[in-house]
């Protein structure tokens, strides 16, 4: 998964768990308001509880009557949500708010005990639901105390108006808190995974050579994880330098048996056993290709160059090439920069000019040119001859294990070693006919900190 993917995820999590958050937060504002608004209507029925209770009197025939009504407009209205009404316990109202008209409050059957009142939920004349506020007070009548009930509602219509407008009204507010915790939540991704994204150009330099471990002054948090990387890498280098180690140790203790092989094909052919002669030293041949080849792969670092010059490389190869019956003859052009370096092991990019330039000698009829271009941080290296040449689709068959061109060197060996080298920093052979004849070699290398493009 890649850093932005990871970080998408994360806020996508965080949008996520703000939404939540924010729902929950909603909802729990919504309903305590609801709360609030219940309790101050139920403060509110209680007022009109006490204008009714101080205005009960009973009449000198024993009838119930107000001396004053609450002077609220909406119980003059009939059913407009607010109601009340005056009654003794086991007997129709006695009096009533106009906004009932003829119809009375929906009331328990038993009234409530004198001093206490009662807060419920009932219908209204017309099906609206009520939030009924009840009571039971003592009236004096003529030196005897008498129980009056007192009823008084309010439509829940209003009080779920004015829940749905505080709802209404805290959405926006609602909705410019989770922006401003979402942008926290994108600053606080971008600040926790920008230690991540230093651990990926650790690795990128360490995968080019220029650096062998992750920096060690990183937050606190991640630094267990470059710890522990740190170890594999050193544990991991300390393992190949054991394995190059051994594969030269295995590789000396088979060169005297071969050199006493290649004697022994000798001295058979000497003695007029030529077939078996021929045998022996196609054998030990065969043995000498297999361990060359495994040493230039043991050779191979791809992970740790810092910067091998180019032109010393191939000027030493010359050298050695000019002592030799194929480069005697052969004029070498070198057209390299002097400065020009690339993060190419020094052991591999011997290998790959040695192996190359060798070819190139032994196909060439007069000169071998070798040459280099700097772009886009790769350097492409060209290898030519004037020779005869040869079809690049034969020449790229010459890589596979064991295929060789001819019978007179080992090009194909050498080619199949160059092309593995080649596969560990990310490159390929390109083979093509030049135009006077002859052919041309091309692959890509590394610029010493630059990272390599396929050709």
């Amino acid at each position: 998964m890649n850093p932005r993917s990871i970080r998408l995820r994360l806020l996508l999590l965080a949008f996520a768990g703000v939404l939540l958050a924010l729902a929950i937060a909603g909802f729990g504002l919504v309903t305590l308001f609801g709360r609030h608004v219940e309790r101050r209507a139920a403060q509110e029925l209680d007022g009109t509880v006490a204008v009714l209770a101080g205005n009960v009197a009973f009449s000198a025939d024993g009838t119930l009557a107000l001396a004053r009504e609450p002077s609220d407009p909406a119980y003059r209205t009939p059913l407009s949500g607010r109601y009340w009404q005056v009654s003794q316990p086991g007997e129709p109202p006695a009096a009533r708010s106009v906004s009932l008209w003829d119809a009375a409050l929906d009331v328990a059957p038993q009234a409530v005990e004198p001093g206490r009142s009662t807060l419920a939920r009932a219908v209204a004349p017309d099906g609206e639901p009520l939030l009924l506020r009840e009571t039971t007070v003592i009236v004096g009548d003529g030196g005897r105390d008498r129980q009056v009930r007192i009823a008084v509602a309010i439509a829940t219509a209003e009080l779920d108006a004015l829940k749905r407008g505080f709802a209404l009204d805290l959405l926006p507010a609602l909705a410019a808190f989770g922006l401003v915790i979402l942008a926290g939540a994108w600053l606080q991704v971008q600040a926790g995974l920008a230690p991540l994204a230093g651990v990926r150009g650790g690795l990128r330099r360490i995968r080019s050579g220029e650096a062998p471990l992750l920096p060690e002054a990183v937050p606190a948090e991640i630094a267990p994880l470059v710890a522990e990387i740190n170890g594999l890498l050193v544990e991991r280098a300390q393992e190949t330098e054991r394995a190059r180690n051994r594969a030269a140790d295995l590789a000396h203790g088979l060169k005297t048996p071969l050199t006493a092989l290649a004697g022994d094909a000798e001295r058979l052919r000497a003695g007029g056993q030529a077939d078996l002669a021929e045998s022996v030293a196609s054998t030990a041949e065969a043995m000498r290709r297999v361990i060359e080849r495994e040493m230039a792969r043991a050779r191979m670092r791809p992970d740790g160059a810092a910067g091998a010059p180019v032109r010393p490389v191939a000027e030493a190869i010359v050298r050695t090439l000019q002592r030799t019956p194929a480069g005697e003859a052969i004029r070498f052009e070198i057209d390299l920069a002097p400065g020009l370096c690339t993060a190419v092991d020094d052991h591999d990019l011997h290998d790959l000019f040695g192996n190359l330039m060798e070819n190139a000698a032994r196909a060439a009829l007069s000169v071998v040119r070798v040459a280099a271009s700097v772009a886009g941080g790769v350097v492409l290296v060209e290898v030519s001859d004037d020779g005869e040449g040869a079809d690049p689709a034969t020449m790229q068959r010459m890589i596979a294990r064991g295929a060789r061109l001819d019978e007179r060197g080992g090009a194909g060996l050498g080619l199949a070693i160059v092309s593995e080298i080649l596969s560990a920093y990310g490159s390929t052979l390109d083979f093509s006919q030049m135009p006077t004849g002859g052919l041309c070699v091309r692959f890509r290398l590394p610029l010493a900190g630059g990272a390599v493009s396929g050709p």
